[in-house]
């Protein structure tokens, strides 16, 4: 939030890392709606977060499969972190 606003300023501010941008003086209802956006954006990337490990544990078959006598198995040990890969 700044009084000093201009479009670079707004600019640089997103590319390091600003949800949003609000000038000086404020209007209540648009500060509100901003900060309310920031907390959904916040709270669905969690979500997504923890929901991505169980997705990709579904990708992987759940039973054995057996080719002549070769038996083959599906393993999963979800990362750390999860990628955009």
């Amino acid at each position: 939030m700044t009084a000093w606003a201009d479009i670079d300023l707004a600019v640089e501010a997103v590319h390091r890392g600003a949800v949003d941008f609000v000038r000086k003086p404020w209007d209540n209802a648009r500060l509100l709606a901003s900060l309310q956006k920031a907390m959904n954006a916040k709270r669905g990337g969690r979500s997504e977060m923890e929901a991505a490990p169980l997705v990709q544990e579904r990708l992987l078959p759940r039973r054995d499969y057996l080719l002549g006598r070769a038996r083959f198995t599906a393993s999963f040990e979800p990362a750390g972190e999860v990628g955009g890969d």
